[in-house]
């Protein structure tokens, strides 16, 4: 008999695609796992991860999941929620690259398990993006200053790899992270990345295994016109920022 587990929770902007949407779902109602998806448009992602720990009870253990990501087992979810029953921080192994230090993993909030006690602990950390830290970093910081362990899970392997983890290895598009048991998607407003989540999800719930090459395929086969419009979009965001 399966156990109850704590709720995983992501969100989500009103331009992410449905497709999207539906893969996370449909992964996590296979696992047996319950999730949450809020819609929080124009909402950034730390400021939404506070209103979330300002609601729960002291005793509650938090899940954060980004909608771009998923446990491949229900094994790999179980094995996050006693890390966090045990009193750790437990993540998946990030480096925020565009600050001063880059060279410092941090369990990411793309996959973020921890009692709300352990929190206050800690000295309520807030979660939102600073000037020294990326969203959810400050819970790592704070948390290693006073000794508490935080489990930071490394990639297994990328489809595409795109950036440094430190000096620890590297991290990308479609990464995996553990033994396989955790995979997030990156840059996920790319239809040729969406189609290769779709194809994770797609072999999770069919219960057949990982099929890298299918993966790697997906990644060469973004089309001509795919790249136009998303070169198009880019070059209108920068002109209504430069506006």
């Amino acid at each position: 008999m399966k156990t109850s587990l704590p709720v995983a929770r992501s969100m989500f902007w009103n331009n992410i695609p449905r497709s999207l949407l539906e893969d996370q779902a449909r992964v996590f109602k296979h696992l047996g796992i319950p999730l949450v998806q809020e819609p929080a448009d124009k909402v950034a992602h730390g400021r939404w991860m506070d209103a979330q720990i300002a609601a729960a009870d002291d005793d509650d253990i938090l899940v954060f999941v980004d909608i771009d990501a998923f446990p491949v087992t229900r094994e790999a979810y179980e094995k996050a929620i006693e890390q966090a029953r045990q009193g750790r921080v437990f993540g998946l192994a990030q480096t925020a690259n565009h600050l001063d230090n880059r060279l410092q993993p941090y369990a990411g909030p793309m996959f973020l398990a921890f009692r709300k006690r352990l929190w206050r602990e800690v000295g309520e950390p807030g979660m939102t993006r600073s000037s020294g830290c990326d969203a959810g970093q400050a819970l790592s910081i704070a948390a290693l200053q006073k000794t508490v362990d935080v489990t930071m899970v490394r990639p297994t392997a990328c489809v595409q790899p795109k950036w440094p983890l430190g000096r620890q290895g590297v991290f990308g598009i479609g990464t995996f992270y553990g033994d396989n048991e955790y995979f997030h998607l990156f840059e996920s407003r790319l239809r040729k990345n969406q189609r290769i989540m779709s194809a994770v999800a797609d072999d999770i719930v069919a219960g057949q295994g990982l099929d890298f090459g299918k993966y790697l395929r997906l990644s060469d086969e973004s089309t001509l016109l795919e790249d136009l419009l998303e070169t198009g979009q880019r070059a209108l965001r920068r002109w209504k920022r430069a506006s």
